[in-house]
């Protein structure tokens, strides 16, 4: 029984510290998308394309990227 107890928590500690990861590459990459918007409002359009590509760098980089954010429509 001790064991199942320890063997449930490491599972449950290994989703938790899943989640967060997952969460917080997301809100970096939002975070490079939200600056990259501002600077391209303000015309400083090379400054805004080094956002853009850490943006995507950091969606490409987390635990599940979200594939559509990556692609670009035709």
């Amino acid at each position: 029984m001790k064991r199942l107890s320890v063997i449930l928590l490491c599972v449950l500690l290994s989703l938790a510290i899943q989640t967060t990861v997952y969460a917080q590459s997301h809100k970096l990459a939002d975070q490079y998308w939200n600056k990259a918007q501002k600077l391209k409002k303000q015309g400083r359009y090379l400054k805004a394309a080094q956002m853009y590509a850490k943006s995507a760098e950091a969606e490409k980089n987390s635990p599940n990227p979200r594939l559509s954010d990556l692609s670009t429509e035709n």
